[in-house]
């Protein structure tokens, strides 16, 4: 159990903290190293999003979301140490059962595959359909559903355009085509939302198995509603069987068979 400390001696503890990481930051921001610049601010953006956390912790409530083993969710993982992903990072929902009251789930982080970077097989291997082509799977089926809804519209045209009795006008429900524009509308702006995120996207994915972690619901960027661009985007069967293998192959302990 910890000493409980005086106001005094928390006050000295803060400030020794403070002045620790406030000389870190100014050694790396007076470095010549741009890498150092760069571990600057990314640390400093940390700190902000950090206490930001903090504030909402006693008040948070996980969003009214069904997150189901498989989903595609954008993290903000924070500034880690050595090897371990940090930053925004898609990452793969692991959890066979989250309700929508835990504030918790566990995923497998995402990073982009780079040109001529090596990644080691063991812990890792890559998608066979990545973030950048499921995002486009869903905006062509946005598009094709929206070109039926427009279809629909065409259809009731054609009738009332063949209709030469006004009486007979009121026997065709018009508000059928409201209806289709308005579906039309919510599936351009949907696009949209993953024309804006496919800029930022490129082509291959990594799953960072070895980097498997629990998170706070809190660090969920994307998607926490159904108008998300995330939303309804989630593995394929032949990628999540692959990635159970390699969880089983990692972390499930299988005594050995003795003859």
């Amino acid at each position: 159990m910890s000493t409980q400390l005086s106001k005094t001696e928390l006050q000295k503890l803060v400030d020794k903290s403070v002045e620790e990481f406030s000389n870190y930051l100014n050694s790396l921001i007076s470095s010549d190293d741009c890498n150092k610049n760069k571990r600057a601010s990314l640390i400093s953006y940390w700190a902000t999003d950090y206490v930001k956390y903090l504030k909402k912790e006693k008040t948070f409530t996980p969003p009214n979301y069904k997150y189901s083993r498989g989903d595609i969710v954008l993290v903000n993982f924070g500034y880690r140490v050595g090897c371990e992903l940090g930053g925004m990072h898609f990452a793969i929902v692991v959890d066979n059962f989250n309700s929508k009251k835990s504030p918790i789930m566990t995923v497998v982080p995402l990073s982009s595959k780079k040109k001529d970077h090596s990644y080691n097989e063991t812990f890792s291997f890559e998608l066979s359909k990545g973030v950048y082509e499921l995002y486009m799977e869903k905006r062509e089926k946005l598009l094709n559903s929206a070109y039926e809804n427009l279809n629909a519209i065409a259809v009731i045209r054609a009738q009332l355009d063949e209709i030469s009795n006004e009486a007979d006008i009121d026997n065709i429900d018009q508000s059928k085509i409201k209806e289709n524009i308005r579906k039309i509308n919510d599936k351009i702006k949907k696009v949209k939302l993953l024309d804006r995120d496919l800029d930022n996207l490129k082509n291959g994915t990594i799953v960072a198995v070895s980097q498997i972690t629990t998170i706070s619901k809190l660090r969920i960027i994307n998607p926490k509603n159904s108008k998300d661009s995330l939303y309804d985007i989630k593995l394929n069967t032949d990628d999540l069987d692959k990635l159970n293998d390699y969880i089983k192959k990692l972390y499930i302990f299988e005594k050995q068979q003795i003859n």
